[in-house]
């Protein structure tokens, strides 16, 4: 009976687990210590920064197209709007740049003293390519 039980919970863990795992396009630590992460979640982009969050403003069909509009050589760098910021993410020079992962106020305009940039140190995954060649791809 305790074996049946605890197959039961694992079940259901892993079956939460599964449901949680969202597509992630970027991730880092920042040399300030803050671990970053963006990811597709409920068809939104999703900033997550240590236990800040910040969703996108349109849907990642909506914004399909503005990505695709990036520099054609650059595509490890995408820029989007979300509610009351201004996101940047990736490396913008495709070259000398550091990767990095910008969030502007929409309040104080763009650029801001107020806007916060996260470098990452050495550990960062950019998968902005992959995602923009799903969208060419559809």
């Amino acid at each position: 009976m305790k074996y049946l039980f605890f197959c039961l919970i694992f079940i259901v863990f892993s079956d939460y687990a599964m449901a949680e795992q969202n597509r992630t396009i970027f991730s880092c630590t920042a040399t300030t210590g803050e671990k970053i992460k963006v990811f597709e979640y409920k068809n939104k982009f999703r900033v997550s920064i240590d236990k800040q969050i910040i969703d996108s403003r349109d849907s990642i069909e909506n914004m399909g197209e503005d990505i695709i509009k990036n520099d054609p050589d650059n595509f490890n760098y995408m820029e989007f709007n979300a509610l009351n910021y201004y996101i940047t993410i990736g490396n913008p020079d495709n070259k000398n740049g550091d990767e990095s992962l910008t969030v502007s106020s929409l309040k104080s305009g763009l650029p801001s003293s107020k806007d916060k940039k996260y470098i990452c140190m050495q550990d960062y995954k950019n998968n902005i390519s992959s995602l923009v060649d799903d969208f060419l791809d559809n």
